[in-house]
């Protein structure tokens, strides 16, 4: 799945990405804008929890309390190249 058809499938009606000065309209989601906005897309379209439970962190323990698993998840998670890969491996399937 490539950039453009991660952002088509979590957007929102009508909405289109822009690049100002560039006039680009494919999304960058290494930058920061880029990584919050599928972090609020993904929060929107009610989709976290079953994107975490496809996720294959070896680290995590179901078990683990929420504290312990917070650090973990930062680790894998919330690091922007990362996150957009995981993600679409999750909507692929």
């Amino acid at each position: 799945m490539t950039d453009r058809e991660l952002f088509e499938k979590l957007k929102r009606d009508r909405e289109f990405w822009h690049v100002p000065d560039d006039n680009i309209d494919n999304p960058d989601f290494s930058t920061p804008d880029g990584f919050f906005w599928l972090w609020e897309r993904v929060w929107e379209k009610r989709m976290f929890k079953a994107f975490l439970g496809e996720c294959e962190i070896s680290e995590l323990d179901p078990h683990m309390s929420p504290e312990m698993a917070v650090p973990i998840l930062f680790k894998h998670i919330v690091h922007p190249t990362r996150f957009t890969e995981s993600l679409k491996d999750y909507l692929n399937k």
